[in-house]
């Protein structure tokens, strides 16, 4: 199935009722449109496809998806996603997906998506979305979440809704992206602690790994002693 992409606004409108009617957590209308007779597989790899231009409807799929569908057949699923280049996308859903602990049925399907399934190229995962130049986009190249760089895709904030709590692990950073957000402390606090980094980095470490970060960080000197220790740039 030949899907074009972006979708306009009518048919978002009913994507979203197409979603809803499967137990999605949003509200769309029954527009007309020019697809036909659309499986439910072939629904959510438009939905997964379209996400990439709407960082609300990546968190409605990752709401959705937290739960088992049994209607949901794995195997076309997946030939469906790989026909339309979508496999990575789906794995980067399943990442965030297993940050909320689904159930076992729910792991074990995107364990199966997974599998197989290669990285994109380097790029930006929302599309058209960032101005050049602005915090936006600088976020997303030096800071990527670990659930999206692992799959080839930028971007910084989680797709979650905001009505539902964060799980503290969906804050992964590799040490490339945390050696960034430490360099961006140092230069916006001429001193900064311990717990200051670990605000920077959304506690997604712990106080050791921390520790070991800015001890390990070149430019970053640590400076007095016990509950007075504190860092800064060297230069």
């Amino acid at each position: 199935m030949k899907f074009r992409l972006p979708l306009n606004d009518s048919e978002t409108a009913r994507l979203y009722w197409e979603l809803e009617r499967r137990g999605a957590s949003c509200s769309g209308r029954r527009q007309p449109w020019s697809y036909r007779r659309l499986s439910g597989e072939d629904i959510l790899v438009l939905a997964l496809l379209q996400s990439r231009y709407d960082p609300r409807l990546a968190a409605i799929l990752v709401d959705f998806f937290k739960s088992p569908h049994p209607d949901l057949n794995p195997v076309t699923f997946k030939e469906e996603l790989r026909g339309a280049g979508a496999l990575a996308i789906a794995a980067v859903v399943g990442e965030f997906v297993n940050a909320l602990n689904p159930p076992f049925r729910v792991r074990e399907l995107f364990g199966f998506l997974m599998s197989g399934a290669s990285p994109m190229p380097t790029q930006l995962f929302y599309r058209g979305l960032y101005p050049l130049g602005s915090k936006k986009m600088g976020d997303a190249t030096s800071q990527p979440l670990w659930g999206f760089k692992k799959w080839g895709f930028l971007a910084a904030d989680p797709p979650f809704l905001k009505e539902n709590d964060f799980p503290r692990r969906c804050y992964l950073f590799d040490s490339d992206s945390r050696s960034n957000m430490l360099q961006e402390l140092a230069a916006e606090r001429k001193r900064f602690t311990l717990q200051n980094y670990l605000v920077k980095i959304r506690s997604s470490i712990s106080r050791q790994q921390a520790l070991k970060d800015l001890n390990a960080a070149p430019g970053i000197l640590k400076k007095g002693k016990g509950k007075g220790t504190y860092y800064c740039a060297t230069g």
